[in-house]
């Protein structure tokens, strides 16, 4: 059977506020769900990641080392993120896209938040979040899965047995549910095996976004059963939805998650990471000495270990 778990924290006074902590906690479960994530993708031999809200596709790069014949189709429709992209993985196993994702062929507003870098969000979206502000939207093009797969992977159709075994890795800032609308034909695949995919409870963040529970119907009807999630307490968090077909495949991983999962604690002092006291160091050295002597800076910064002074 798969376990269930939930994850306890330490109430006792500490250093720390309580949403820093509960900081703490998010990051931990999300290390679980990448290190969850590339144990499935092994167990069971997927060939092909399609990531939509790619931003920088870094889970791509990753399930394309796992084997060497393994294929991403990463698609951004931020061009600003794309732009950064696109031309790197040209020639890889890894394909990046600026096309956003929705039901049906069309256009739509994107926005982007005000006090953003807009080749950096992970917030530009189609769906306006009612806590943030954002610049004047812009047009971007759209369309839908089950219209752009066939073609990316020169197949003449979704109905024959050549669809290569896949996970759906979907981040889509409150557009989930138009991305899924628009895949219904992959869905139905049996090849189509994981689904990772953001949701938020109620209408937190997005007023027409469905809910995590009406998502989670939608795709059981697909033969999708939901195993797990991460971020205990968060209005939003991803939950990893499996065919059910290869739910026993996956039982002790499953097991092994909630296990680790219960025994994440906040800790009661943060210990800051090094690097950034001495990024604070290298940009005071930068403004008080000469701009003759700092290539010699890089260098000393670079033997501290300075990545940006390497390059």
């Amino acid at each position: 059977m798969l376990a269930a778990g939930i994850c306890y924290s330490n109430r006792k006074l500490a250093l720390l506020s309580k949403q820093a902590r509960w900081r703490q906690v998010r990051i931990e479960t999300g290390k679980l769900l990448e290190t969850f994530a590339m144990q499935v993708y092994k167990r069971l031999s997927l060939e092909l990641l399609i990531q939509c809200g790619a931003n920088e596709p870094s889970s791509a790069v990753s399930f394309c080392q796992i084997r060497s014949g393994n294929r991403a189709i990463c698609f951004e429709a931020n061009p600003y993120i794309a732009q950064k992209y696109m031309t790197h993985y040209e020639n890889s196993n890894i394909k990046y896209l600026n096309v956003g994702l929705g039901s049906r062929p069309g256009s739509l507003n994107f926005y982007i938040p005000e006090n953003h870098p807009k080749d950096w969000t992970l917030q530009g979206t189609f769906a306006p979040s009612k806590q943030l502000k954002y610049h004047e939207p812009f047009e971007i093009k759209i369309n839908s899965l089950d219209n752009l797969l066939p073609s990316i992977l020169n197949l003449n159709d979704l109905q024959g047995s050549e669809f290569p075994k896949s996970a759906l890795l979907i981040d889509v800032e409150g557009f989930s549910w138009e991305v899924l609308q628009g895949a219904k034909k992959i869905l139905e695949l049996d090849s189509t095996k994981v689904i990772f995919v953001e949701v938020q409870d109620n209408n937190h963040y997005w007023e027409d976004e469905r809910n995590a529970r009406q998502i989670s119907e939608f795709l059981e009807n697909y033969g999708f059963m939901p195993i797990i999630r991460d971020y205990p307490t968060a209005p939003l968090y991803n939950i990893v939805f499996v065919k059910e077909s290869e739910l026993d495949k996956l039982t002790d991983l499953v097991n092994s998650f909630w296990f680790n999962f219960t025994q994440i604690r906040p800790s009661f002092i943060e210990i800051k990471d090094p690097r950034l006291f001495l990024s604070k160091i290298k940009k005071m050295g930068f403004l008080l000495i000469p701009k003759v002597l700092h290539k010699y800076l890089h260098k000393f910064f670079a033997f501290l270990g300075s990545k940006s002074s390497r390059s």
